[in-house]
């Protein structure tokens, strides 16, 4: 039997899935001066909200999106990311 935390209940029945602990390194494992940007939904019923804030630890300089009432795919408006995505160039 697995953990509770590792069993998730959707609307399409039981999901299992490990949770998600970013590796020690993997800031320093990414090219320097890479601008890294999260977004996590802060209504996410799939991944924790909590996950961002440990990929933020995880990723020293990264810069966290929680755009607010929105869930796992951003309710499926990706123009905040765009807009994110045009800024780097």
């Amino acid at each position: 039997m697995l953990p509770s935390e590792h069993v998730k209940l959707s609307n399409g029945g039981t999901i299992f899935y490990k949770p998600l602990t970013p590796e020690a390194d993997l800031g320093a494992r990414l090219p320097p001066k890479t601008p890294i940007h999260l977004y996590h939904g802060s209504e996410d019923d799939i991944a924790p909200f909590a996950h961002v804030d440990l990929y933020e630890g995880a990723i020293p300089g990264a810069i966290v999106h929680r755009p607010n009432g929105r869930y796992h795919q951003l309710n499926g408006d990706l123009a905040e990311v765009a807009a994110g995505v045009r800024a780097l160039t």
